[in-house]
């Protein structure tokens, strides 16, 4: 296990209970596999500062949930990059890594969550993106993130 995923995992019951501060929409952003970011130096989100996680890894997209400088925009894009992590990440649930794995999908849950509050018609995106996904169409980063995975034999079904 990578130590941002031990470190999550040991994090679980506060980082559920911490208050959601998802930044939407701000201009001036840098695309990134997981939404878009506002500064390549990384810096866990001061919410995660009395916890045990690693500083996020610009190299490790997953991380970038837990990064001061994650920024999603509430476009078809971001949309379904988060919706194409989420199926990757509830493929590879297993019995071994099912608690760091539900950490993510919790934390992409909430940023998803925070999408529809600010505008529930993003209702509709969400729901073509996941018939996209349901067809197997993930967004490019997910897309090889699973085929990578396959072809290293890791099982997705018990």
């Amino acid at each position: 296990m990578t130590n941002t995923f031990q470190s999550i995992a040991t994090s679980a019951p506060i980082i559920s209970n911490k208050a959601s501060t998802i930044k939407l929409n701000l201009a001036d952003t840098l695309s990134t596999d997981m939404g878009h970011c506002f500064s390549k130096v990384p810096k866990l989100h001061s919410i995660y500062q009395d916890i045990d996680l690693d500083t996020p890894n610009c190299s490790n997209p997953i991380s970038c949930l837990f990064c001061e400088n994650y920024v999603i925009h509430t476009d078809k894009e971001d949309i379904h990059k988060l919706l194409s992590a989420k199926k990757v990440f509830e493929m590879a649930n297993s019995s071994q890594s099912s608690e760091n794995i539900f950490l993510v999908i919790q934390k992409i849950n909430d940023v998803l969550d925070s999408i529809l509050n600010n505008d529930p018609k993003n209702e509709q995106t969400m729901i073509l993106s996941s018939k996209l996904i349901s067809t197997g169409k993930l967004s490019p980063f997910f897309d090889i993130m699973l085929n990578t995975l396959t072809d290293l034999g890791v099982s997705f079904y018990e």
